[in-house]
């Protein structure tokens, strides 16, 4: 809110693939709440894939490296800004892998 670049909520996994999806695999994505199920769809055009699952419950992240599993490892460092608060891992409810 209020700045371009700011995200105020819950993120548990990051895929950006450089083609549009189709709704089905949307669906599927959002409907299947399965680790790793990203880099099962259209994994040639996966640019990145970020689980965000390695911090333990109430930890920063901030400094830590997050891996990037798709074939790009394009792999990325934590960072919160000057203030140290914003980056806080919380345990998931659901956490299933195939």
């Amino acid at each position: 809110s209020g700045n371009a670049n700011s995200f105020n909520g819950i993120l548990t996994d990051v895929a950006v693939w450089n083609v549009v999806l189709t709704a089905q695999e949307i669906a599927h994505l959002v409907n299947a709440r399965v680790k790793r199920l990203p880099l099962q769809m259209q994994p040639s055009s996966l640019q990145g894939y970020w689980p965000l699952d390695d911090e333990e419950d109430g930890t920063s992240g901030d400094a830590d490296t997050f891996s990037d599993y798709s074939a790009n490892r394009n792999n990325g460092t934590g960072s919160d800004g000057a203030n140290n608060t914003g980056l806080t891992a919380i345990a998931e409810r659901v956490l299933t892998y195939p």
